[in-house]
């Protein structure tokens, strides 16, 4: 997970950081949402592994 959450730091810097782009402002937008998103599956696999148990 630490990989992730070098991701997600370095997608926090960018978006707040008002001297990069707005390209690159969105692009860093995009990837917290995948992040988040892949989040939330595991999240989810976890509840289902847990409820067939």
């Amino acid at each position: 997970m630490g990989y992730v959450a070098a991701h997600y730091t370095e997608s926090m810097e960018i978006c707040e950081n008002k001297t990069n782009t707005d390209e690159q402002r969105l692009r860093a937008l995009d990837r917290l949402k995948l992040i988040e998103d892949f989040l939330n599956y595991l999240d989810d696999y976890k509840e289902e592994q847990d409820d067939r148990e």
